[in-house]
């Protein structure tokens, strides 16, 4: 009887020590609950966040092999888009960028984890454009000039800074 009694006393004092356990988890999971409705959500990275930003000292070599340094590109306006392979609103600005008539224009395309067919897709929407780089990985003029959200289209000065950002679809002044 010594035996079923210390079993039964033992056993009490597990079922005690899962229940304390258990509640000290709800309450937690009830004070996460709290802060997470609370908490204001992050917004998306906005284009405008490049505005004043000088281009980076960062050469470019386009699909064609012209070699664009970067006083070039601080040179003269440029109109610059950073167009992401595996984006799917990135085809449809794609499109708009290339009808555009203005000829100092970049198409800067990021590959990263993008599959060939992706990759293919994109630069032939790019076709029209005067000048397309291709990157992937974490050099470039989009990592450099801290891109974060794709498409972005960006408007350079004669100084090489950032003078207008925005995100497709054109604003009216840019379209034909």
């Amino acid at each position: 009887m010594t035996i079923l009694t210390v079993a039964v006393v033992v056993l009490a004092v597990l079922v005690v020590a899962d229940l304390a356990v258990t509640f000290a988890a709800l309450r937690r999971l009830r004070e996460y609950g709290e802060q997470l409705t609370t908490a204001q959500p992050a917004s998306p990275p906005s284009a405008l966040e490049l505005l004043g930003r000088d281009l980076p000292e960062v050469d470019v070599t386009t699909l064609d092999g012209v070699e664009l340094a970067a006083e070039q590109l601080r040179g003269r306006p440029w109109l610059i888009g950073f167009f992401s392979a595996t984006c799917a609103p990135c085809r449809d600005a794609a499109r708009g960028f290339a009808d555009h008539d203005e000829p100092d224009r970049l198409a800067v395309v990021v590959t990263d984890h993008a599959t060939q067919n992706e990759r293919a897709e994109l630069l032939e929407l790019l076709t029209g454009t005067p000048h397309i780089t291709v990157e992937s990985g974490s050099d470039g003029l989009s990592t450099a000039l801290m891109v974060r959200s794709f498409p972005t289209l960006v408007r350079t000065d004669e100084q090489g800074r950032v003078a207008t950002a925005f995100d497709p679809p054109l604003p009216l002044e840019m379209q034909h």
